[in-house]
């Protein structure tokens, strides 16, 4: 299991979370705790990276709407990036997916922010 990284962009409203290669168990327990953490450091967009998640239970689901409610309420947007199709079709199952944009690359998630005002300059 690897833990759950992220990587602040502009004045750091926004981030980019690397969620690891599973998300079961501890490892959801850590993901709410980086959420819970990133929005009490003012952070109102997360583009959350499941490019090597290969495996999402359903308390990680928990976390992705809880992060889309705290983002939500700042102002801010949740974004995922590279999901599983199996994630996409849970989310789909849960008649969620429409609270999430999806995004195949970082560069044009990124850019989807930046063309809404959004500081995501990498390296400040």
């Amino acid at each position: 299991m690897e833990s759950v990284v992220y990587r602040p962009l502009g004045s750091g409203e926004a981030v980019v979370v690397d969620v690891g290669n599973e998300l079961r168990g501890g490892s959801s327990e850590e993901f709410r705790h980086v959420v819970r953490h990133l929005v009490s450091q003012g952070v109102k967009w997360m583009i959350l990276d499941f490019g090597k998640a290969l495996s999402v239970d359903s308390m990680a689901v928990g976390v992705l709407i809880m992060a889309f409610r705290l983002c939500e309420e700042s102002g801010g947007e949740v974004i995922l990036l590279q999901p599983q199709r199996s994630l996409i079709s849970l989310l789909e199952m849960l008649t969620i997916d429409q609270f999430f944009r999806v995004f195949a690359d970082e560069g044009e998630a990124l850019d989807a922010l930046k063309a809404e005002g959004v500081d995501v300059a990498e390296g400040k």
